[in-house]
């Protein structure tokens, strides 16, 4: 008699630990599917955003050039390289636009670049040494502009649109779980994610050209990185709350 109780009990405690087990991987299940869900959005948004100030950053560029057209033209006169040496000398300028594009990012998102060590080009100024004689840096922004800090919101708004872009697939997979923290933690993977972009675009953009002072040209990816990455994250986050309270 006094195996019953121990016999009548083995049962349920059996149903209970087998019901533990399949809650607890259920709730895995549940906290993995978030984790990745967080995650592909992050890079999806990250991604669109680097896109976004990179597409601008080549309208802007085309447009520089345009406006500094008759500049260029001048450079050009005053080498005296003829069709023989303009030829090849147009080639290496085209060459070096995608460089020059990603310069133009660095500008938008803040650091700017370097044409030599000591100098710097930003949206809130320019400092310039001695530079190369190439035609196409004719087009290169002079002195100050007292609206250059508009050229700053470029990545803000890309971000904000990425995040609003995102937006309806992070409420599709997420649903109920779509809470504050899963909307901060995606827009902080997407700052981390167009930080890394950018930064690495403006790593492959910079180097050495020459001895002396042109041994530092181009944006500091460091620099391009951090600061790209702060303004994606807030600007996603805005993006994705607010295409999630409108869903609503």
């Amino acid at each position: 008699l006094s195996l019953l109780p121990a016999i009548s009990w083995a049962g349920p405690v059996d149903i209970n630990k087998a019901d533990a087990a399949t809650l607890a991987k259920e709730l895995n299940g549940i906290g993995m599917s978030r984790a990745q869900a967080i995650v592909a959005t992050g890079l999806r948004a990250g991604a669109t955003a680097a896109a976004g100030v990179v597409l601008a950053a080549s309208l802007a560029t085309t447009l520089a050039i345009a406006i500094s057209y008759a500049k260029i033209i001048t450079l050009y006169e005053s080498l005296h390289t003829e069709v023989v040496g303009g030829f090849p000398l147009t080639l290496g300028q085209l060459a070096f636009i995608p460089n020059v594009v990603i310069w133009t990012a660095s500008w938008l998102v803040g650091p700017g670049f370097a044409i030599g060590t000591g100098s710097n080009v930003s949206a809130l100024g320019t400092q310039l040494g001695p530079i190369p004689a190439i035609p196409l840096l004719g087009a290169l922004p002079t002195g100050s502009y007292a609206f250059g800090f508009v050229g700053l919101l470029v990545p803000v708004i890309a971000g904000f649109l990425a995040g609003a872009l995102v937006g309806p697939g992070v409420r599709r997979r997420l649903g109920a779980e779509a809470s504050g923290s899963a909307v901060l933690l995606t827009g902080l993977a997407s700052g981390v994610v167009g930080g890394v972009i950018l930064g690495m675009l403006a790593w492959a953009s910079s180097g050495a050209v020459g001895p002396g002072r042109l041994a530092h040209v181009g944006p500091d990816p460091w620099a391009v990185g951090g600061f790209a990455a702060l303004e994606f994250a807030l600007a996603t986050t805005i993006g994705l709350a607010a295409s999630l309270r409108r869903a609503r």
